[in-house]
């Protein structure tokens, strides 16, 4: 599936690889009125588990983003 002419999968990497130069990232989503389960499962959930020292702070989540996270 794609949003904005992206695909969800291309975006979750993009995310990640840059995710890990850093200790806390701030995730803001500002704009964003939904994410899919699967995307928000992948980043909140697994991704988590496999990079515990790694602190995602979302910020500016909408209902439709709270939703699946």
């Amino acid at each position: 599936m794609t949003r904005n002419g992206r695909n969800m999968e291309q975006v979750y990497r993009c995310v990640t690889v840059q995710v890990e130069k850093f200790q806390t990232v701030i995730l803001d989503f500002k704009g964003v009125s939904a994410v899919e389960q699967a995307f928000a499962d992948e980043i909140f959930r697994v991704y988590s588990q496999k990079k515990p020292k790694i602190v995602l702070l979302p910020i500016n989540m909408e209902d439709g983003v709270l939703k699946m996270v």
